[in-house]
């Protein structure tokens, strides 16, 4: 008799374990599910600006011209497009490119009808130079036979614009810490960790330099001499911008 009691009462002590055991394994992961429903996040914006010295000119030259024949007009073109690519290559100018040929028929409309009154050829090349040689190769282009600039840009250096660059990222990270603190010190909270980042391409637009209208080389008037040709516009060097933006996630 007593031999089966104990068993009895041994039997309800390991009944009791496992309860227990299945209630703990409930219990057990609700503290971490209610730290993770209370889990406060803030996001904010930091931005960060540079100014560098834009002393890089990207130019952009076009010859523009007009002949009788499709023969005439390509041998124009040819003739000063050569000229004109011989003598930047000959000054070292970086990045030299052409950017485009064309040759069209010109109509004028008469008594009802368009009729070709000849044909026009254009081509434009880009390059850049330091600003303080601008000019007088610019000059000298006009000589060697472009008529027409289309735009000039001022830029930094590339190297000087990744070190800008990383530069207003290192600030905008800054700025975006604090002003999550200066959100969160008055209401008695501080940060506790940054849980998500995330960086915007920082932006680096060059500088568009705006010539006026008639001055120098910009009269569009091939120079036939030196006595001629129209005096060289100096080109002075800018500031480029450089803006980055940060978001930063945190927890408090």
């Amino acid at each position: 008799m007593s031999i089966f009691l104990k068993a009895k009462e041994s039997s309800r002590f390991y009944s009791a374990s496992g309860a227990l055991a299945i209630f703990l394994s409930v219990l057990v992961p609700l503290p971490a599910m209610a730290q993770a429903q209370v889990l406060k996040t803030l996001t904010v914006e930091g931005k960060g600006v540079k100014s560098i010295n834009a002393h890089i000119a990207i130019i952009h030259l076009q010859i523009l011209i007009q002949g009788n024949s499709v023969q005439e007009t390509q041998s124009k073109i040819a003739n000063r497009s050569n000229a004109l690519v011989n003598l930047l290559t000959s000054r070292g100018v970086d990045q030299l490119k052409t950017k485009g040929v064309s040759l069209n028929p010109n109509y004028r409309y008469r008594k009802g009808k368009n009729v070709p009154v000849g044909y026009e050829a254009k081509t434009s090349v880009s390059f850049r130079v330091k600003t303080d040689l601008a000019g007088i190769i610019m000059a000298e282009a006009i000589k060697a036979g472009a008529n027409q600039v289309e735009d000039i840009w001022l830029v930094a250096t590339d190297e000087e614009i990744k070190s800008a660059q990383k530069a207003t990222i290192r600030e905008a990270t800054l700025d975006a810490q604090g002003k999550a603190q200066a959100a969160l010190e008055p209401l008695g909270f501080t940060i506790k960790e940054v849980v998500g980042i995330q960086v915007d391409g920082a932006s680096a637009p060059p500088v568009l330099l705006t010539v006026p209208e008639g001055a120098g080389i910009l009269s569009g008037q091939r120079a036939t001499s030196y006595e001629d040709e129209a005096p060289s516009v100096q080109i002075v060097s800018g500031e480029q911008e450089i803006q980055s933006s940060v978001t930063l996630q945190i927890t408090y």
